[in-house]
């Protein structure tokens, strides 16, 4: 008896000292034999801090929390009817909570008794919600910024720090006269060598932190050899989150018919001036 009385009182000290809330419930059938209610015969200080619920002991779930409906009487139900501990998480729309649920039976095989162990699990579950909706606006702007890019009457590209190119869109690989996944992986002196040298001192310039914008350059691409065409660039560091250039974004715009326009016109003032 002595060593019964210990056992009882350390089981009261855990009882009493945990954070989850914990209960013993005893199941309510109607007279179809369905589990649609639940007494409360034990709880613990912890209870009414995860649940919200004050001066349930002797009282039914429907009495505290009429709305909580029949599936959580059903799934205790369950428990009972298996002999199987039971582990979820569920929303109980009265309370407004969501719980993470563990129930086990009683020893005693004709009891209809169930203890269950259980904890808020609102906040985390409003973070989840929060964060998918954040990764769904996230995926839904990638999205848009992805068809702007391919859409863009615009020359656009991403190249590292060696010049090789990590993605390029369909107008600048046309320009370029080779197919955009031909382009990813391959530098740029592969690509178009007759621009690399101004490509790579623009590069210098934008490795030191420069913002390059309106920059000219001007040759030859496999989309039409021995064309000098001539093209007004802006070349933008990119950086990791350290701060660190890893890369540099371009955008692109073919202006030769603009610079023979310029060069005709020059050329036309100078014989007037003759």
């Amino acid at each position: 008896e002595l060593e019964l009385q210990k056992s009882e009182r350390r089981y009261r000290t855990l009882f009493e000292s945990i954070d989850e809330g914990f209960c013993v419930i005893d199941l309510i059938f109607d007279a179809d034999g369905k589990a649609d209610d639940y007494r409360f015969l034990e709880v613990n200080p912890g209870f009414e801090t995860q649940s919200g619920l004050k001066d349930v002991v002797g009282r039914t779930i429907r009495e505290v929390a009429p709305d909580v409906g029949d599936l959580w009487a059903g799934r205790y139900a369950t428990v009972l009817d298996t002999g199987e501990p039971l582990r979820f998480v569920g929303y109980a729309g009265a309370l407004k909570r969501w719980f993470d649920v563990y129930a086990f039976r009683m020893e005693e095989t004709e009891s209809r008794q169930v203890v269950v162990l259980f904890k808020d699990v609102s906040d985390a579950k409003e973070r989840e919600a929060a964060l998918r909706e954040s990764e769904g606006r996230a995926r839904l702007a990638a999205k848009e910024v992805e068809a702007i890019y391919e859409a863009a009457p615009i020359g656009l590209t991403v190249l590292d720090r060696d010049l090789r190119y990590l993605r390029i869109n369909d107008r600048l690989a046309e320009i370029n006269g080779i197919p955009a996944a031909d382009h990813v992986g391959r530098t740029v002196r592969e690509i178009v060598p007759d621009i690399a040298d101004q490509a790579e001192a623009a590069l210098n310039r934008v490795l030191e932190g420069e913002e390059v914008w309106g920059l000219e350059i001007a040759g030859q691409t496999p989309a039409q050899p021995g064309v000098v065409r001539t093209w007004r660039e802006n070349w933008l560091p990119m950086r990791d989150a350290a701060g660190e250039i890893v890369g540099v974004a371009i955008s692109a715009e073919e202006v030769t018919a603009e610079k023979e326009s310029e060069r005709r016109r020059q050329e036309a003032e100078g014989r007037y001036r003759a």
